[in-house]
């Protein structure tokens, strides 16, 4: 059963009451607290506003459930709003309130996901502004919404950790960029199908990223991102020629441990990018499609990328021939090299 399909059903205090020999009214509050928040899911999961994992759930048992659960202020600082149907926003936006209300001051762990939303509305409308209010507790947050709602963002948001973006639709490029100031902001995960992405993040800061982004905009993120540990593109070639820009080598990357890398469209080859990385001497794990080497010499090129990466141990090759398989184990003896034929990742 879904658990967003399942409906509150009303406390009736004399329903649901406990007598006084109850065992479990002789629980401190402070452990049926603890066992409250050991009900919640793990981050990065969070429950829906209404089902199973719903701390609505605990509200029903009986008048000390209640109060325990309404006092507890964690239970309510994590959700999922999944707003894909618009007759149900105007109950969302009541549970939307009252799970802000309840969770005080404390930081927010939100996901907010309006699915093909291309028509605006007031109750649709009014849950995102609602959300956007809060940006100054958000701490670990996912938004799938479109472009024109991030306008709406306001900064600073001094907790934010981690960020996944997911954009909904194209956004018109004649709409303004957003800048996002966000000092802690370390994870960033940017899913947008078509690379182009107009807001501007603190990059200098980020230690894990994931992205779909255009060719150029990878190579300015390369430039600017020298704290980067952790980092998986998926690169699109736009069909501009950044030339400049992209023969220009960009600094090194001390402290990048794992970078993996692909292209779309499947089997485009974008040369230019793997140029432009700087020296990598932290990298311990590798993976890239031979669409992103020069055809001429694929292995000379990656064995000079990383030159430097004298703790590299694990290489994988995607969409390279079986003949060249034996090459790559020769140019990287220590590291263990997988080859694969014809491999695509979404």
């Amino acid at each position: 059963m879904d658990d967003r399909s399942l409906e509150t059903v009303p406390f009736s205090e004399s329903s649901k009451g406990h007598s006084s020999e109850d065992p479990f009214m002789a629980i401190p509050v402070e452990i049926i607290t603890e066992i409250f928040t050991q009900f919640l899911p793990r981050c990065p999961k969070r429950p829906f506003l209404v089902g199973r994992r719903s701390p609505l759930l605990l509200a029903q048992v009986c008048r000390l459930w209640r109060d325990v659960a309404l006092t507890t202020h964690v239970l309510w600082s994590s959700f999922i709003l999944f707003s894909d149907v618009p007759d149900r926003r105007a109950h969302e936006k009541y549970l939307l309130d009252l799970w802000l209300q309840r969770s005080g001051d404390l930081p927010l762990s939100i996901s907010l996901k309006f699915p093909n939303r291309t028509k605006p509305s007031a109750l649709g409308t009014a849950l995102v502004e609602t959300v956007l209010q809060h940006a100054s507790r958000w701490q670990e947050v996912h938004l799938n919404i479109p472009y024109e709602d991030f306008l709406g963002i306001p900064c600073p948001m001094p907790l934010l950790r981690s960020l996944t973006v997911a954009q909904n639709g194209i956004p018109d490029p004649e709409l303004p960029a957003i800048s996002m100031q966000a000092p802690n902001l370390t994870e960033v995960t940017i899913s947008s199908p078509h690379g182009y992405f107009p807001i501007t993040l603190p990059w200098g800061q980020l230690t894990t990223l994931t992205a779909t982004i255009y060719e150029y905009d990878a190579v300015q993120i390369f430039r600017s991102a020298a704290a980067l540990e952790t980092c998986t593109l998926t690169v699109i070639h736009h069909g501009a020629d950044p030339s400049t820009a992209l023969r220009t080598p960009a600094p090194p990357l001390l402290k990048l441990r794992s970078l993996k890398l692909s292209c779309q469209p499947h089997r485009t080859r974008l040369h230019n990018l793997l140029r432009t990385l700087g020296r990598l001497p932290a990298l311990e794990i590798l993976s890239t499609t031979e669409f992103l080497l020069p055809a001429r010499d694929p292995v000379a090129a990656l064995r000079a990328m990383c030159r430097d990466a004298s703790d590299l141990r694990q290489i994988e090759v995607l969409n390279s021939s079986s003949s060249r398989s034996g090459l790559y184990k020769a140019a990287f003896p220590h590291a263990r090299v997988f080859v694969h034929r014809d491999v695509r990742r979404t």
